[in-house]
């Protein structure tokens, strides 16, 4: 049986341990191209097809791996992941040339190792840039986190202010982590110095993370 699988030149197999301590091999081989899933509809048809994907990975194992028995499917993850949808324009873009010289911003409330790394959204390819040579690191700034005009809203996670291939190597949960709770500090700060959040004191806020055990460069 011959399946339409969409990505021939990138597969990750990740050691894996399934229930009850079971040795198990996660299998990162699914891709949903052009999907909108800032779309109610094109967030469902995305997870339609990465579950006929999924079908077809198990047809696959169990054919050539399995002597056509069996079941290769130990889990799945709750709902598809989605790389990007929406961004938000805030007070600073972040460049990919800012992160891959590791410019230092004096507002600074991410520190970041990972590498760019951008899928391509409408067909196979993947595009990884390394940081240049001697940069251990890169930054990015709480300005990125703040919207044009918002008085009373921040932003964190994914929908950050970066262009493609920054935003390739600011999007991983390590990062993501770090935005959500320097917005949580902003919330606070801003409410206990009666400002508006694009008015607050970046150096205090960058005392309070290092307080609460972030590290602060």
């Amino acid at each position: 049986m011959q399946q339409q699988m969409p990505r021939r030149d990138f597969l990750r197999l990740v050691p894996a341990a399934a229930a009850g301590g079971v040795a198990a091999t996660g299998v990162a081989g699914t891709r949903v191209f052009g999907a909108d899933c800032s779309d109610g509809d094109g967030l469902t048809a995305a997870e339609l097809e990465g579950r006929r994907q999924v079908a077809a990975v198990c047809d696959l194992l169990r054919e050539h791996f399995m002597d056509g028995r069996g079941v290769p499917l130990g889990w799945l993850p709750a709902k598809i992941g989605i790389r990007e949808t929406r961004h938000v324009r805030c007070l600073h873009s972040l460049t990919a040339d800012e992160l891959l010289v590791g410019k230092r911003f004096p507002d600074a409330v991410v520190n970041g190792t990972y590498h760019i790394d951008v899928h391509s959204a409408s067909g196979a390819g993947v595009k990884f840039r390394e940081l240049n040579e001697g940069v251990s690191f890169y930054q990015v700034p709480y300005a990125s986190l703040v919207p044009r005009g918002a008085k009373n809203l921040l932003i964190a996670g994914r929908s950050i202010d970066a262009d493609e291939q920054a935003f390739g190597a600011v999007r991983v949960m390590v990062n993501c982590n770090q935005t959500g709770q320097a917005a949580g500090a902003a919330a606070w700060l801003a409410l206990d110095s009666g400002t508006d959040v694009a008015s607050i004191n970046t150096r205090k806020l960058r005392t309070a993370l290092s307080n609460q055990g972030a590290v602060m460069l």
